[in-house]
């Protein structure tokens, strides 16, 4: 849930879910909490935020972007990935405005590679 409506949600956030939602069939509140913690909290959002900080790096969302060009070119490009491409060709993003779905659509494409 959106604790903020009308705002849309970061890239980070959407990743954050990916990654977390598969929990909620298997495991119970307590360890879902440790999961989150261990998974997400500790290794991504609070040393993710200090490392943009401390570099060029604006936002965790840039840091998902280049973590996502590290891993480089890949040949799958999933679903997601096409839809939006599709609606950036249609409705361009102005410059400088970061792409929160771009980047999350990278991330999942560089994600079904990885548990492949």
């Amino acid at each position: 849930m959106n604790p903020t409506p009308g705002i849309d949600f970061s890239a980070a956030d959407l990743v954050r879910n990916l990654l977390l939602a598969p929990t909620v069939l298997v495991l119970d509140v307590d360890q879902q909490t440790e999961f989150y913690r261990h998974t997400w909290l500790e290794p991504i959002e609070l040393k993710g935020s200090l490392l943009v900080s401390k570099s060029c790096y604006g936002s965790i969302t840039d840091l998902l972007l280049a973590f996502v060009k590290e891993k480089g070119e890949h040949e799958h490009v999933s679903q997601l990935e096409e839809t939006m491409m599709e609606i950036r060709k249609k409705f361009p993003k102005a410059k400088g405005e970061p792409d929160e779905g771009k980047a999350y659509a990278k991330f999942y494409s560089v994600s079904v590679i990885m548990q492949s």
